[in-house]
Order: structure tokens, then C-alpha cells, then sequence
């Protein structure tokens, strides 16, 4: 298949943008990394996949609503470094 066929064939299947899809599934891993995990923000933007941790803020924001921080406060249980 073409790219442009995929990409139609993805958001048929998914009712999103392959990018959509991608970035959902990283928001998620870094969810459970800020609550199941001490890593540091950097930490978990770069095993998120994200290329710096400005931009994974930024993307957490408009995906959660609230920073990565504010998240990890609110739903974290473990004792952070």
C-alpha cells in the first residue's frame, strides 16, 4: 500500500491519524511512568519518546489537561526522589 492508502486506512480502522494513535500511546506510557515509576520528568519524555521535555509538557497539557507534574501528584503513590 501507498502511504497515502495507510494513512486512509488507518483512520477508517481507528478514527484517527496514525500521529494521533502515536501520540495517545506515548501520553499513556508516560502516565504510567509518572505514577508507577521516580523517574525524572526527562527521564520519562525520552523513554516516551519524546524528542525534549518542553515538548512533552506542551503535548501532556493538551492531551491531560494538566502538566506532567500536577498529574504525578495527583495520582502517584509512591514516595519521589
Amino acid at each position: 500500500m501507498s502511504p497515502s492508502r495507510t494513512s486512509h486506512f488507518v483512520q477508517e480502522q481507528f478514527g484517527a491519524s496514525f500521529r494521533d494513535l502515536l501520540m495517545r500511546q506515548r501520553i499513556t506510557a508516560a502516565k504510567a511512568l509518572l505514577t508507577e515509576t521516580d523517574l525524572t520528568i526527562q527521564e520519562i519524555a525520552e523513554q516516551a519518546g519524546f524528542s525534549t521535555s518542553p515538548y512533552f509538557c506542551r503535548a501532556f497539557r493538551a492531551q491531560t489537561g494538566s502538566s506532567p507534574g500536577a498529574y504525578r501528584q495527583q495520582n502517584c503513590h509512591i514516595p519521589l526522589r
